[in-house]
């Protein structure tokens, strides 16, 4: 796990403009069956305008309409994933959605859903270039 002297800058450097408000780490989860599992209910925060990433479903399963499961990272230096994640929270925060979670469900039975994003993304921009 990153722990969160390290996560702290990884974050800044792809949140420059500081969109992700809060950010928890392995100690804010509570362990169960084994496993820690995020749980956004004891946060004191709008559950409508909270985005639970992580690479395993099972991580957010108290609130699965909140979470987004990106594919794990491989180690690989041309992992673009975090670059990927804060272009679609960004866009989510700029677009003015009143609940995340309905764009969240949009993605939530992709495999990739940030590949899903740039698919998405690329055509809208396509679309809008034959309109002028």
């Amino acid at each position: 796990p990153t722990p969160p002297q390290t996560a702290f800058p990884l974050i800044d450097s792809i949140d420059p403009h500081g969109f992700v408000s809060y950010r928890l780490f392995r100690d804010a989860t509570r362990y169960m069956d084994g496993h820690h599992v995020k749980d956004i209910s004891c946060l004191n925060r709008d559950p409508a305008r909270v985005v639970v990433v992580d690479w395993r479903r099972d991580a957010f399963r108290l609130q699965p309409h909140n979470g987004l499961a990106l594919p794990r990272w491989d180690g690989g230096s041309e992992d673009r994933a975090l670059f990927d994640l804060a272009a679609f929270l960004k866009t989510i925060a700029l677009s003015g959605v009143q609940d995340v979670r309905s764009v969240l469900q949009n993605y939530s039975h992709e495999d990739d859903p940030l590949a899903a994003f740039l698919r998405r993304r690329s055509r809208l921009e396509e679309v809008r270039g034959t309109w002028g």
